[in-house]
Parts: C-alpha cells; sequence; structure tokens
C-alpha cells in the first residue's frame, strides 16, 4: 500500500517503488478524478479510476500509466519499457 501521492503539474507520478523494494504482483493506482474535477468546478460521474496491472520479474521496467479525463468518461493507456542505463 503506497500512501497518497498528488500527481506533478504534468500529471506524472514518480518514485512509487525501487529497484531494491520491487515485488512482483498485481498493483492498483487510483486516480482521484472527483477532486480534480470538483476543484474546476465541474460535478463529475465518476468518483475515481482505478488502474489495475500486473508487474512481472522480467527484469527492470519503467511504467507509464496515462489517462484522459472528462466529467463523465476516462481512458487510460500504459507504456512499459527498459529504462536506459
Amino acid at each position: 500500500f503506497a500512501p497518497f501521492r498528488k500527481t506533478s503539474e504534468f500529471g506524472e507520478l514518480h518514485g512509487l517503488t525501487t529497484t531494491d523494494k520491487f515485488v512482483e504482483g498485481i498493483y492498483k493506482v487510483v486516480l482521484d478524478t472527483k477532486s480534480y474535477w470538483k476543484a474546476l468546478g465541474i460535478s463529475p460521474f465518476h468518483e475515481y479510476a482505478e488502474v489495475v496491472f500486473t508487474a512481472n520479474d522480467s527484469g527492470q521496467r519503467k511504467y507509464t500509466i496515462a489517462a484522459l479525463l472528462s466529467p463523465f468518461s476516462y481512458s487510460t493507456t500504459a507504456l512499459v519499457s527498459t529504462p536506459k542505463e
């Protein structure tokens, strides 16, 4: 369980785990979309958006999760890459 964190101004969230602390398994990221829309004065349909994915042991990977939001829908995509040294 990771504590609540806020994304950067670009919507990015870094440092969820490290190479030393990485554990293979199923991960879940919960995006608090309601607070985002409420701050803009909009009443959204969704309370939050969940992204559930599997991180396996095939070596160190960089996981990038992107979310496209509207007040009544959302879409997510991911990019999994090998980090450059």
